[in-house]
């Protein structure tokens, strides 16, 4: 007898997917694997040995137990049905199994040794989920047939040199026939339809390997039908495994309606495109969810994006837009007209931002794009870059208005300055009568310095109101220099460095014009550090030739450098910063550097800009160096003292409170005087004392009379009359050009309002000593 745990009873104790036990040719039990103890709750140790008819008699019962009989004459059986509690039942609450409704196969074999039937083995497979996934795929093929069959677009698999599964669609289209035994005629009608080279790229193999799984790609192109007209198709290949073997799934939609109007609407997009792009306006349409299907030259130019990158994007990415005013975000207009079905027009002030930034001012409409039904399906916005016709209404508008103010800021600057003369004179001469020191001299000093700031502010509003003729002295800026800058950072958290040449060159300069420059630079410098910061501020002796790249004629120079070291300035903006009404500042006039400009220039001077962002800015300014050195006075009571003199003096001016004024600080000098309100008057009194042969020791006229003859016009009359006349002009627009170039128009010398008694005696020493200014 063959022991069963030598011909590996292990090997079947653990082949658990299955039931398996060896009776001998007495039907006794002699092995019972685990999945029978498992499924029927008898153990191997319980049935070893027993008879097989006895632990389940439902053999006998059923009359199955022949097979076993046959078997002992070597036949093997094999069943397959389905059994109820079959062969051996369950125990009662046993869960692992149920064989109710179980799908088995049972196979009988009798194993032989020298041609005898030593031992019969049986085998029970459950395939109930093997039968139940065939019923499943069977039920899938046909439902799989039934989508194939009732598809719009026609589907093949190909395989080698054969089509296989070609659906309704596929065979009408291709005239393919089906049939299985057809299967490589089918094959060759297919790939005569179609190019070769298209043929080629929808049948290549995808991947790596063949059958290897891929994404499908989409390919366009033309066939011929059976009746031989032309179709346009759009495909879809791709790899996949058919039965075990590589094949391909190609899917063919007729898209000849799509791309017979694709055709038409781009033929008619070209003839558009060459109409919209001879057009200035730039013209931008839409679909109805706003995005961009159509953009022209001038359009592309004035957003910075080509149609290329236009197309299918958002309006509000390609067409930003915000108020010029607030900085916020416009309404989309597409959206409006979408939303109405109406023409609209965009808000004043509307700013564009291009694409690298650069903004422009625009005028812009929005209208809907209609069908003949009256359907809408996009809409058309049409726009003009108005920039310049802005920048030019707002320029004739700034001009109109400083010209406005100007003449105002000059009139009142006069009539200030006439005020202040009237003021200063009598403060000095008041001075002069008090005792030093005491609390009525100090008191009168103070009055002073306050009239003479005030005098400075005049002096301000007359170089704004006119540009200003500088009154050019001999002066050293040192002292200037560090005035401005201390004052700009009075209160704050900002200080100054300075490196300024201790022998400093002198130059020909309106110091208060200067002034004015550097206070200028200084309050830039300022509010580019609202953090805090170092203003660096150097002045230096420079010689320049030809090499210095400064457009100035080889020389000696003074160089002043104020350096900040704030934000800076972009390079598209600095590059502007000197023009008129330039200015990145929300409140800023634009006027401040292009002032400084013109005054530096009126000095035969240069100044120029460089910065980085986020390292500052450097200013530079030249200036011609003088070959004369300034005078420097000790300030005592002695050499304040203002220089005497004899003789008469006629003072002509439609002030009373000037003509009053200036007779007593004449008189306090040592002159005798005479007044007259206009010039027709001076030269009537002047002429009637050469009669009498009491000529005037000079003449101090005003040169401006409102509604008489002023100084430009009487110093002609009286020197025709008297070519020796000494004549000064005195005026309270005292940077007029005629009163920094006197001598041009015949005078002697000038006396600017308001003046010092110092500065009259003065000015009457140099005339009278023919000294000039």
């Amino acid at each position: 007898m063959i022991e069963w745990k030598d011909i590996a009873a292990d090997w079947l104790n653990e082949y658990a997917h299955m039931g398996v036990f060896v009776v001998d040719p007495d039907f006794k039990v002699r092995f019972w694997n685990r999945w029978m103890a498992d499924h029927t709750g008898k153990s191997a140790k319980f049935v070893m040995g027993k008879p097989l008819f006895s632990i389940c008699p439902e053999i006998e019962t059923r009359k199955k137990s022949r097979y076993y009989r046959e078997a002992l004459s070597g036949k093997t059986a094999l069943l397959a049905q389905k059994f109820h509690h079959y062969l051996i039942p369950m125990p009662a609450g046993c869960t692992t199994h149920s064989f109710e409704c179980m799908q088995q196969t049972i196979s009988i074999v009798p194993l032989k040794l020298a041609d005898q039937v030593v031992n019969i083995v049986t085998i029970i497979e459950d395939v109930t989920e093997r039968l139940e996934q065939e019923q499943d795929l069977t039920v899938s093929r046909n439902r799989y047939r039934m989508l194939l069959e009732s598809a719009r677009d026609a589907i093949v698999v190909l395989q080698g040199s054969r089509i296989l599964e070609p659906n309704l669609a596929a065979r009408s289209l291709f005239g393919l026939s089906g049939d299985p035994k057809e299967q490589e005629k089918d094959f060759c009608r297919f790939r005569e339809a179609i190019d070769p080279d298209i043929f080629s790229r929808l049948t290549q193999w995808h991947g790596e390997g063949l059958g290897e799984e891929s994404p499908p790609k989409l390919i366009s192109f033309q066939i011929s039908d059976p009746n031989g007209k032309k179709r346009w198709m759009e495909s879809n290949s791709v790899a996949m495994t058919w039965e075990g073997k590589p094949a391909i799934l190609v899917t063919l939609r007729d898209i000849t309606r799509r791309k017979e109007a694709e055709m038409a609407l781009e033929a008619e997009r070209k003839r558009l495109a060459v109409t919209l792009r001879t057009i200035g306006d730039g013209v931008i349409a839409t679909d109805t969810e706003g995005r961009v299907i159509l953009i022209n030259r001038a359009a592309e130019e004035m957003t910075g994006w080509s149609f290329e990158e236009a197309l299918g994007e958002p309006l509000p990415r390609v067409f930003p837009i915000i108020n010029q005013k607030t900085r916020e975000t416009c309404e989309n207009p597409v959206e409006k007209v979408l939303e109405t079905g109406l023409v609209v027009g965009l808000a004043n002030h509307t700013v564009l931002i291009a694409k690298d930034g650069t903004e422009r001012m625009i005028a812009d409409s929005g209208s809907p794009i209609e069908d003949k039904e009256g359907n809408l399906y996009g809409v058309v916005l049409v726009f003009q870059d108005v920039t310049e016709k802005h920048q030019m209404e707002a320029e004739v508008a700034r001009t109109r208005n400083l010209e406005s103010l100007g003449l105002l800021a000059g009139g009142i600057a006069h009539d200030f300055n006439n005020i202040l003369a009237v003021i200063l004179g009598n403060v000095q001469l008041m001075k002069q009568d008090l005792e030093t020191p005491s609390e009525g001299y100090e008191c009168a000093s103070e009055a002073e310095q306050a009239v003479q700031q005030a005098k400075a502010l005049a002096r301000q509003l007359l170089t704004f109101a006119k540009g200003g003729a500088p009154i050019k002295k001999i002066a050293v800026l040192s002292d200037a220099i560090r005035e401005s800058g201390g004052f700009a950072v009075r209160g704050s958290n900002l200080r100054c460095e300075y490196a300024i040449d201790e022998a400093l060159w002198s130059v020909d300069a309106d110091v208060e014009q200067m002034g004015q420059v550097l206070g200028n630079l200084f309050i830039n410098a300022k509010q580019a550090m609202p953090q805090g910061g170092c203003i660096r501020v150097g002045a230096r002796n420079e010689t320049l030739d030809q090499s210095s790249g400064i457009p100035l004629e080889p020389g000696p120079f003074v160089s002043i450098i104020i350096q900040d070291e704030g934000t800076g300035i972009p390079e598209e903006h600095l590059q502007r910063i000197f023009d008129p009404y330039f200015t990145t500042k929300q409140t800023g006039s634009g006027l401040g550097l292009a002032t400084s400009r013109s005054i530096i220039q009126r000095h035969g001077g240069h100044i120029s800009a460089a910065s980085e962002p986020g390292k500052g800015t450097t200013f530079t300014i030249h200036l011609p160096a003088s070959d004369r050195t300034p005078v420097h006075h000790e300030t005592t009571r002695e050499n304040l003292e203002p220089a005497m003199g004899t003789g008469t003096i006629l003072v002509m001016d439609d002030d009373p409170g000037i003509r009053k004024m200036a007779s007593r600080q004449l008189e306090r000098l040592g002159y005798r005087v005479a007044v007259a309100e206009d010039g027709k008057e001076a030269i009537s009194i002047y002429g009637k004392a050469m009669e009498e042969n009491q000529r005037f020791s000079a003449v101090i006229m005003d040169l401006t009379i409102p509604g008489g003859m002023g100084g430009k016009e009487a110093v002609r009359e009286l020197l025709k009359l008297d070519p020796k006349a000494v004549v000064l002009v005195s005026s309270g627009y005292a940077n007029d050009p005629m009163v920094a170039n006197c001598t041009a128009f015949g005078f002697k010398g000038a006396v600017p309002k308001p003046f010092t008694l110092k500065e009259l005696g003065q000015a009457l020493e140099n005339a009278l000593k023919g000294k000039g200014l």
